[in-house]
């Protein structure tokens, strides 16, 4: 890695490192004056993505001590922090305090941020157990409850807790990730106090309203049970959209369609039922906007309501025939063949798990002979430099071992 020279070299060579404390302790040890906003910004969201609280706020204070300018993206990543960690009341009043005062409109990259919820999983605290063996109980009584010891771990930092000698009796101690808040209730209340508070949602302003804000807000609406709000939302929003479209602008636009078919049915049992029911959710996009071309998401969003069937694989290939047919190649790809053999593995349709291996093994090879992008001027794009690629090599490894028992047993039948 060449030595930077500037605050874009600096940045470029972070982007190379993949290990998150790697860069954050690399980051540190270049020279202060090649810090700049831009590299603490992509440090941040590195650290908010991987629930990594702790080295956020430590980049926080860095920055302030440095007396790094902060922008409208720092201070998103601001707001986002205390969304993801339970700290919504505070969010909400850094955001009025950026906006100046609560007269004025929260900033629309702000408002977005406010629709975030708490990272599930990420934040864990310590829970006293059961009494270790062979340790005489003292005269503090030990009612067989959970214990929670929360001091010292604010933000998802984990301290230190050693048993006192002298102390009895001694308790077993494990981490837990903390309960999160009452989803609907809470949800609902946050849904409506922002929705009073929108910022440029006037018809008259279609035009700067980007789909990922309808996202956002659709999900929300599909959260408090708003369904055919959502869906009547973002169908209008399609209507709206000008007859050509940006490709950036496709490809969050079919996030959009893809937020829809897994949002809408998600409390129905799988089966054909919820598989027909979001073919007509897709149909009704594709009228609202003939342009669209659905994606390997769609397809594969599409294939995961097919679960409950009993003929799942016979059924999950007739639907990748038929998309290939109507909308060519590209809506396959290693998520579906590995989706279509999992289902034909259920059904027992070994013939259809042998084809999908061999086509993944050869385009894989493919791909693999395909020169590899580099990213020189800019940051490339999330889905790009974090490919998921090791636990889909794994997940396909299973489907492989388990395609190889079954052989296996029938050959000896």
């Amino acid at each position: 890695m060449p030595f930077p020279t500037s605050p874009q070299s600096l940045y470029h060579n972070l982007l190379s490192i993949t290990s998150i404390p790697s860069a954050i302790d690399y980051y540190f040890d270049s020279p202060r004056a090649l810090h700049s906003t831009r590299s603490f910004n992509l440090l941040i969201s590195l650290a908010l993505r991987s629930a990594s609280f702790a080295s956020a706020r430590r980049l926080f204070t860095a920055m302030q001590a440095e007396s790094i300018p902060p922008n409208m993206e720092t201070w998103k990543l601001h707001v986002r922090w205390f969304v993801r960690t339970g700290k919504w009341n505070d969010a909400w009043k850094r955001a009025l305090e950026i906006s100046g005062n609560s007269n004025k409109p929260i900033p629309l990259p702000l408002w977005l941020e406010l629709f975030g919820s708490q990272k599930r999983g990420a934040l864990r605290h310590w829970v006293i157990t059961d009494r270790k063996p062979n340790v005489q109980a003292g005269p503090a009584a030990y009612s067989g409850h959970d214990i929670h010891l929360d001091a010292g771990l604010e933000n998802g930092e984990q301290s230190r807790m050693k048993d006192d000698e002298n102390s009895t009796p001694c308790f077993r101690k494990r981490l837990v990730p903390r309960p999160c808040q009452s989803f609907y209730a809470v949800q609902l209340s946050r849904y409506r106090a922002l929705m009073q508070v929108s910022p440029l949602l006037t018809p008259s302003d279609q035009v700067q309203i980007l789909p990922r804000t309808v996202l956002i807000i659709t999900q929300i609406m599909y959260q408090v049970g708003q369904s055919s709000l959502a869906l009547s939302t973002a169908l209008s929003y399609l209507e709206s959209l000008p007859p050509r479209i940006r490709r950036c602008d496709r490809r969050r636009i079919l996030d959009l369609v893809n937020s829809h078919l897994s949002m809408a049915t998600r409390h129905r049992k799988q089966g054909l039922k919820q598989h027909f029911a979001q073919r007509r959710i897709l149909w009704k996009f594709l009228h609202a906007r003939p342009d669209l071309a659905p994606s390997s998401t769609t397809l594969f969003l599409l294939l995961g309501s097919l679960r409950g069937c009993r003929r799942s694989g016979t059924l999950a290939m007739q639907c990748l025939q038929l998309f290939e047919k109507r909308w060519g190649p590209h809506v396959q790809s290693s998520l579906v063949r590995r989706r279509v053999a999992s289902l034909a593995l259920k059904e027992g349709r070994l013939d259809i798990v042998a084809a999908m291996i061999r086509l993944e093994s050869r385009c894989r090879a493919f791909t693999d002979a395909l020169p590899r992008t580099v990213y020189t001027s800019r940051r490339g794009p999330w889905r790009t430099l974090f490919s998921r690629r090791g636990a889909e090599n794994r997940r396909w490894h299973i489907i492989v071992e388990r395609y190889r028992r079954r052989v296996m047993l029938k050959s000896d039948s």
